[in-house]
Formats: C-alpha cells, sequence, structure tokens
C-alpha cells in the first residue's frame, strides 16, 4: 500500500495529498487501488493503480478547493 500510494501522488504531480483510497482485491495477492487526491494548487484528481503497480487511469475533477 505505501508504494501504491507514492505512485499515485507522484502521478498527480509529486505534492498531492491522498484524501481517499480503495483497495479492491481481485485474487488473493492481486490488489488494485484508487486514489481520491488534492494537488498542492488545489485540483482534485483519481487515480487507478492495476495489481503491478501501473496506472490505469488518472481523471482531474473539474472543480477546486
Amino acid at each position: 500500500l505505501p508504494r501504491a500510494q507514492q505512485i499515485a501522488q507522484q502521478a498527480a504531480g509529486g505534492q498531492a495529498q491522498i484524501i481517499s483510497q480503495e483497495i479492491d482485491s481481485d485474487f488473493l495477492f492481486f490488489n488494485e487501488y484508487s486514489f481520491e487526491l488534492v494537488t498542492a494548487d488545489g485540483v482534485y484528481c483519481e487515480v487507478e493503480l492495476d495489481a503491478f503497480g501501473n496506472v490505469t487511469s488518472i481523471e482531474q475533477e473539474g472543480w477546486r478547493r
């Protein structure tokens, strides 16, 4: 989980703060991760990772805090 969090933060711009996370277990040791983050400039985004730590989706929300 810590490595997945680090990958998600880097994908969102490095200084992003994780505000929520979800873990989906497909098999015994294969987890997929979804993180909602807010970037340093206040943009919200969602980053999804596959079981191997690859970013599969980055969606930027149209609103700022």
